[in-house]
């Protein structure tokens, strides 16, 4: 086992030139990219985990990496860096356990293009997953502990899904289809109508300081559940439709935020819930 570091600047990742010591790291050696910037297209880099991040916030050359065509084990090392830039349906698989609080990374996919991948648990770190006109092909489960934030301004699918714990929030402003499961986090709907996931939630859980759901912008006069569906009524129609399976019980109230669903009532009596639509 040999610890690697990146030299490159603007160089490939797989030429053993840009490696100190030289040679492209092996699955057996630990890679480390704390500053430059590189590209790894059509590879794997063998197989090896890339460390990625400056040690301390005051590192001012934070490294800046383009897939292309590969597949990265990537762990976010220390403060992490730049965002990644994802092209021509490569994998990445993330892992935060190395972060330092409140490190985190950001992820542009290309335009029209797939990200496929992984993330591993997220706490007192922020994910960014950008690409309004693409796909991130979440797989595995994320479980976003106390304090973890993932913002995903993509369209996510795929067969993976989302645990929130206590005090965790996860945005999503595009297409989603995953399942949610809320341990008294918060999950900020910006586009509800593409939602086409179910979430899970469970009134047990300790007292919220915000609701469970929020559908941003929805304006509404009313609410009914019937069969795991909650529908959203302007009147007599039905502007929105969001899949809730096996609640306890769930209230449904109208903010200037958009349309709020919490699974208990806060303690704090300053919190105004808005105007009441349902109680299940």
């Amino acid at each position: 086992m040999v610890d690697k570091t990146f030299n490159g600047n603007g160089g490939s990742l797989t030429n053993g030139m840009n490696w100190t010591p030289p040679g492209v790291p092996t699955a057996t050696d630990t890679a480390f990219m704390p500053s430059g910037s590189g590209i790894l297209g059509g590879s794997d880099l063998n197989g090896a985990t890339l460390n990625y991040g400056i040690s301390a916030p005051s590192d001012t050359n934070a490294p800046a990496l383009t897939l292309w065509d590969a597949k990265l084990d990537l762990d976010v090392y220390g403060f992490g860096g730049q965002a990644i830039t994802a092209e021509d349906n490569s994998t990445l698989n993330i892992d935060f356990s190395n972060a330092a609080p409140p490190g985190g990374l950001a992820v542009d996919i290309a335009p029209y293009d797939t990200l496929n991948g992984t993330v591993g648990a997220v706490a007192d770190h922020t994910l960014v997953v950008l690409g309004q006109s693409s796909v991130y092909n979440h797989t595995g489960s994320t479980d976003l502990e106390a304090g973890g934030t993932a913002i995903l301004d993509t369209n996510t699918l795929g067969i993976g899904d989302w645990t929130l714990e206590f005090m965790s929030q996860l945005e999503v402003a595009g297409g989603f289809d995953q399942t949610v499961t809320s341990h008294g986090g918060f999950l900020n709907l910006e586009t509800p109508t593409l939602f086409t996931g179910q979430v899970s939630m469970s009134s047990a859980e300790p007292t919220p300081v915000a609701p469970d759901v929020l559908l941003d912008n929805l304006v509404a006069t009313g609410a009914k559940y019937n069969g795991q569906t909650l529908s959203i009524l302007w009147g007599s129609q039905v502007i929105d439709r969001i899949h809730i399976s096996d609640p306890d019980s769930f209230k449904v109230f109208q903010t200037s935020s958009g349309v709020n669903i919490w699974a208990r009532d806060p303690t704090d009596p300053t919190i105004n819930q808005g105007t009441f639509l349902l109680k299940t």
